[in-house]
């Protein structure tokens, strides 16, 4: 049996994964600033860390995962002064809008979802002793990490420390020791939100935040850390300073990030017009056919978006769902002594095929690409059984056992619900199917080719294609 392989982004390599404390996985992901509604980016990152939680799962770990809400930052500040409502309506507001669309795409919810604000006091608590441990420092109401103490500065992101000062990459302050210093607590204007500290009124800058919630829920040392490629400088490149700086302990065993999302090949920005929310998504789309999108791509790769990518994606989701009715269908038909023997799909070869594919760094395109091939073999097999009123006991036992991986590997794993179409709408879609040919073959003996024609177009745009020969017609499912 294959192990379980993740790259890990800290040492640049694919590793055999090994939590600390096996079967349980401590995982934190960087949830979302909520100032303003979802968009693809956002669907992308948290589905992809739902189906590495749900394929851990599935392995049999017992995972805690913990995902944070950024409700104080100056984005819902600045949206609270635009609005003139206090900063926690802004937060709250767009708070239940993400679990409305993250609910809709099958991301399953957290175990713990922490504020900023509610962990202000933990905060405070671990920049005090950054401060003492002279990894800080204040400057009026300021405090700020000092870099050059923490030795390992550069060690997830890649980053030299001279380069970067020589480059200027990094914004000069006059209240820095040095400019790739960066802000453990900011002190706060009188307008806006903030909390008494030891160094006057003020509140937590925005990478401190992550390290507080993830050592106050999961521990010093996490064995997952989750986010966007994005994040891996300065954000992560500064959780860690901040965290080993104080505690001493490596903080995240596994760094994974996710791929970015670009639109038609640019960058995703509200200036050109290329930025779409989920919300305006789901007015076109299923979230299932988001989701079977988002998972045509490994996690860690780029993904590229396009309407036409998303139809494409619908039409392989369809043929999903309607390879999950045939096989109800087949292990629906009566059992008896049929002496046609059948050659049967490896139901054990696609088994072994996908979990390979899953292990290989939660690789969900390759994943799908097993389920396609072996759907493909199924369906020869089923339409091999279409005149047939019985199947044999071996064939039966085949056929239900395809349903319940399909069934497993799409629902449990990827988050994909098969709904079973015939049971959704009309609970005898064949009979249907041929009362339209009958109806068909009526208007062809009684000269009205125009409405035979209407009634084929019809039943290709459900999916289905007829052949005419003389024996009679029959129909087929189009691309599986």
């Amino acid at each position: 049996m294959s192990k379980l392989n993740v790259y890990n982004t800290l040492t640049n390599k694919t590793e055999e994964f090994e939590p600390q404390n096996s079967p349980e996985v401590r995982m934190y992901v960087c949830g979302p600033t909520v100032y303003d509604d979802c968009h693809v980016g956002h669907a992308r990152a948290y589905v992809s860390f739902d189906v590495i939680r749900r394929f851990l799962e599935y392995e049999g770990y017992r995972v805690k995962y913990v995902q944070n809400f950024t409700d104080i930052d100056d984005k819902t500040i600045n949206r609270a002064k635009e609005e003139a409502v206090p900063f926690r309506e802004i937060a709250e507001r767009y708070t239940r809008r993400y679990f409305d669309v993250m609910d809709a795409i099958g991301v399953q919810r957290a175990d713990l979802y922490p504020t900023v604000s509610g962990h202000v006091e933990e905060v405070i608590d671990h920049v005090q002793g950054l401060i003492e441990a002279g990894m800080a420092y204040q400057v009026e109401g300021d405090v700020y990490y000092r870099v050059k103490e923490f030795a390992n500065y550069g060690c997830l992101s890649g980053q030299d420390i001279e380069e970067m000062l020589e480059g200027e990459r990094v914004e000069p302050s006059a209240k820095k020791e040095s400019p790739l210093d960066f802000a453990l607590w900011k002190r706060s204007p009188e307008d806006e939100p903030g909390w008494e500290s030891p160094w006057g009124r003020g509140r937590p800058g925005w990478h401190i935040e992550c390290s507080v919630m993830g050592r106050t829920h999961l521990g010093d040392t996490i064995d997952i850390h989750g986010g966007g490629q994005d994040l891996i400088f300065p954000h992560h490149e500064n959780e860690i300073a901040q965290t080993e700086g104080l505690t001493g302990s490596q903080f995240v065993k596994y760094w994974l990030h996710n791929g970015f999302v670009t639109i038609d090949d640019d960058k995703m920005s509200k200036s050109l017009g290329n930025f779409y929310t989920l919300e305006e998504l789901y007015e076109q789309f299923s979230p299932a056919v988001i989701r079977y999108f988002i998972l045509t791509r490994q996690y860690r790769n780029p993904i590229d978006f396009s309407f036409g990518r998303i139809e494409e994606a619908g039409r392989a989701y369809t043929r999903l769902k309607k390879f999950f009715v045939r096989l109800k269908r087949a292990e629906a038909k009566s059992c008896g002594p049929v002496k046609v023997q059948s050659d049967l799909p490896d139901n054990s070869e696609f088994r072994e095929k996908f979990l390979a594919a899953m292990r290989a760094d939660f690789n969900t395109a390759r994943a799908l690409g097993e389920i396609s091939s072996w759907m493909k073999q199924w369906n020869e097999t089923l339409e091999s059984w279409r005149d047939r009123k019985q199947i044999n006991r071996r064939e039966q036992e085949a056929v239900t056992e395809a349903r319940h991986l399909l069934d497993k590997f799409t629902s449990k794993v990827l988050g994909l619900e098969l709904v079973d179409t015939s049971e959704a709408g009309s609970n005898n879609e064949e009979d249907l199917i041929e009362l339209l040919i009958e109806l068909r073959s009526q208007a062809r003996e009684n000269g009205d080719y125009e409405r035979a024609d209407e009634i084929r177009e019809r039943l290709r745009g459900l999916g289905y294609e007829l052949h005419d020969s003389s024996e009679g017609t029959r129909w087929e499912l189009k691309n599986g």
